[in-house]
């Protein structure tokens, strides 16, 4: 495969079955997707009765939606399906073309949960990633955990059309009853400076110390430069990933993977993109060869070979993918009311030094374990062993800090009470503060000690006892 040209790798001639590929070549996952889907390609055409070699052309996105929505594929090369797409904003500038045109677009695009009305907006989109609420579930496993009772969620909201905050997120943090204490959403095109800001304020005017990361993996390294810089990779914070970053950690350079120390993340088995890639190019081929029944035109050749596709119907393409069933490189690939089955088990990454280590998985329905064929109803991550937090601290971050501005809390008690053994006020020798005690301070005491964060507070004694009808001066 040649890297000559930008627009086209792997041109072939023979033939004139034509797919399309839109994939970013400037980043290390983007090109391996890419020679998933040409190897796909080849593989299919050595093991298929197909007299044709498809022709495939590879749009290098850049990362770039508007890039990626440009209609070369279809345009230059009569593309009957366009593959690949590394992030949902791309998928759905292509999706309108595929609209225009009528050609399945096969989105591999997991940094966002593909919305229930995307299939109405753009009906030839195929989401050929895999659901994402099993891995919201083991996000929230690990909160659950360690009983950590707030996060703060940082993600990605490009425009209305992304489907703004995970609602798979949203509803596996509510099952384990965490409250979300504050929704941070950003562009992927924010400036360094906007989002120093937002991180400084939740620091500032909020006590949750829980971030949860569910963005890009482009936007996620610019969160997480910030966030070094402004002092919140350190102790008593908790970050987590989810899949779109945490999968391509292998992917990412040194800088950025020093600014991530101590991050936790699921990665879904089998790990690779590249497999799902395969798969989904290895979908569509067989869609082709397996559809030919509704082609305007096809023959079968003196040697038994398909040959000859002069036109295919994009509506039954699609149909055809949709129905498409085989054990794929990543699992089985069949389509379920539009979206494929599901992962049902993760490995749980910590990120250390130059990369990061594998601590065990989380498999559905039965919680942690060191080993998938050990495993065992098991909701703790403690039987994974040693977690390398932020900081660098081996004990288990609270979770919460006292908020940079926080004011205390100031609480009254009589001046003169009446009941002592309730409220007592006394004073020492040496004029200092009051001394305040009794068995309602006491229960008040004990349960401050038991509240999952920080409540700063003071007594104060300038109340009088109420009595006899009078009232108490505030």
């Amino acid at each position: 495969m040649s890297n000559e040209h930008d627009s086209c790798l792997g041109e072939h001639k023979s033939g004139n079955l034509s797919l399309g590929a839109v994939v970013d070549l400037t980043s290390l996952a983007g090109k391996q997707e890419g020679v998933a889907i040409q190897v796909a390609v080849n593989d299919f055409y050595a093991r298929a009765r197909i007299q044709q070699y498809p022709n495939l052309y590879v749009e290098n996105s850049r990362g770039d939606p508007i890039r990626a929505g440009s209609s070369g594929p279809l345009e230059k090369y009569n593309a009957r399906a366009i593959i690949g797409f590394g992030t949902w904003q791309e998928a759905v500038f292509v999706a309108q073309l595929g609209n225009e045109s009528q050609i399945p677009i096969v989105s591999l695009a997991n940094d966002h949960e593909v919305p229930l009305w995307a299939s109405y907006q753009w009906p030839f989109l195929v989401n050929a990633a895999r659901s994402q609420y099993a891995q919201m579930e083991a996000v929230a496993a690990i909160i659950q955990s360690w009983q950590w009772r707030k996060v703060n969620i940082i993600y990605e909201d490009f425009n209305p059309t992304a489907g703004g905050i995970s609602p798979q997120l949203v509803a596996a943090i509510q099952a384990v009853d965490v409250e979300i204490s504050d929704l941070l959403p950003l562009s992927p095109f924010t400036p360094y400076p906007f989002i120093s800001e937002n991180l400084k304020s939740l620091t500032l005017h909020g006590q949750c110390r829980v971030f949860i990361v569910h963005t890009s993996v482009s936007l996620g390294i610019k969160i997480f430069k910030e966030a070094k810089n402004l002092g919140m990779m350190g102790k008593d914070f908790v970050w987590i990933t989810t899949n779109a970053i945490t999968s391509q950690l292998d992917t990412l350079d040194a800088s950025s993977i020093f600014t991530m120390q101590g991050v936790l993340g699921p990665i879904p088995e089998p790990t690779s993109s590249t497999l799902q890639a395969y798969d989904a190019t290895w979908a569509v081929l067989r869609a082709i060869l397996e559809g030919k029944p509704y082609w305007k035109s096809y023959k079968i050749n003196s040697t038994g070979r398909f040959a000859c596709i002069d036109e295919i119907n994009g509506q039954h393409l699609l149909k055809s993918i949709l129905q498409i069933k085989f054990e794929g490189l990543a699992g089985a690939f069949s389509f379920s009311e539009g979206n494929l089955a599901p992962v049902h088990f993760f490995k749980i990454v910590n990120v250390v030094g130059k990369s990061y280590r594998e601590l065990g998985y989380w498999l559905e329905e039965l919680g942690f374990s060191v080993s998938i064929h050990r495993a065992g109803s098991n909701n703790s991550m403690c039987s994974l062993g040693q977690v390398f937090w932020p900081g660098g601290p081996w004990s288990v971050p609270r979770g919460w800090a006292v908020a940079t501005n926080a004011s205390r809390l100031k609480i009254g008690v009589p001046a003169d009470p009446t009941f002592s053994e309730f409220v007592n006020v006394t004073y020492d020798h040496s004029g200092g503060d009051p001394i305040i005690s009794g068995f309602s301070i006491d229960v008040f005491k004990a349960t401050i000690k038991h509240l999952p964060y920080d409540f700063p507070y003071d007594f104060t004694t300038g109340i009088k006892a109420y009595s006899g009808g009078r009232t108490p001066p505030l």
